[in-house]
């Protein structure tokens, strides 16, 4: 009797796990999808894929359809990785290096999806005495999006230790403060903020280039990568990722889409075809 007992229990027991892990297991599946991205010209493909809802129109036809989206938008890198590692964004558009850096951290627990821009950066001053990284002394800060993680103080740590030794990757980073683009180029307009130096995107590079006095080019991302780095990475975690499949896909596939009409619809037709010859093999 008393393994009866145990068999009825250890049955219904499994039972009531079962039932209580599958709302859990539909709730990962959204359908409404917020994605994050930063100001400035890198981010254009994003405005573009919101105002023609490319998501939207290439998860319908991957057969996920009513899905909606959310942009959101941060000053900097950190921001963004904090907001999704608490679960409230989805996807981001930032830069490859909180990709690269948050993936360590978390151990692979994010995921790339495409980037969208390559874009050069450049370190800019209003500084008539910086002309170099060598002029750059202790108190001269220099503005980065995130300090330490982001795309332009990686840049930064490779270009110093090129110019004072490996040992020195990290010789500037007590120069560098948190400043959003914006935030920046306001601080180097205005001749009496402490912030005469940042490592800026377009357009904020060809606003302080007009209209900053004084301001010039220190170095640029491709005089330190030897050629274009890629920019604005799409990513999400691995969790998000492997519970919304078709989402992933339609996001990886609106940059092939562009701004095109006529070519998102053509790219519709193969997506189509995709989708069934897919089905047909499963």
């Amino acid at each position: 009797m008393n393994r009866k007992i145990r068999g009825t229990c250890a049955g219904v027991f499994a039972l009531l796990g079962l039932m209580a892990s599958a709302p859990q297991a539909l709730a990962q599946a959204k359908t409404e999808i917020s994605l994050s991205r930063q100001p400035g010209i890198f981010y254009m493909p994003t405005h573009i894929i919101e105002k023609q809802k490319l998501i939207e129109k290439h998860a319908a036809l991957l057969g996920v359809p009513n899905i909606t989206t959310k942009w959101i938008t941060f000053s900097g890198g950190g921001a963004q990785t904090d907001a999704l590692l608490a679960g409230g964004v989805d996807i981001l558009n930032t830069g490859t290096g909180n990709l690269l850096l948050l993936w360590d951290r978390t151990r692979g627990g994010v995921k790339g999806i495409v980037a969208c821009s390559a874009q050069p950066m450049m370190l800019i001053s209003r500084d008539a005495n910086i002309k170099s990284l060598k002029d750059i002394g202790p108190n001269d800060k220099i503005a980065v999006p995130t300090v330490k993680i982001s795309t332009q103080a990686i840049v930064l740590q490779i270009a110093a230790a090129e110019m004072f030794g490996a040992d020195q990757w990290s010789k500037l980073d007590a120069n560098t403060v948190q400043l959003g683009h914006p935030d920046a180029y306001a601080a180097l307009s205005n001749s009496q903020h402490e912030v005469r130096n940042h490592f800026s995107i377009p357009p904020f590079t060809f606003l302080e280039l007009k209209n900053v006095p004084g301001a010039h080019v220190i170095l640029s991302s491709p005089d330190v990568m030897g050629g274009p780095l890629s920019q604005a990475q799409f990513f999400t975690t691995t969790k998000f990722a492997d519970a919304n499949p078709k989402i992933i896909q339609a996001v990886r596939d609106q940059g092939g889409a562009g701004s095109d009409p006529q070519r998102h619809q053509n790219r519709g037709g193969d997506l189509q075809g995709n989708h069934r010859r897919q089905d047909r093999r499963r």
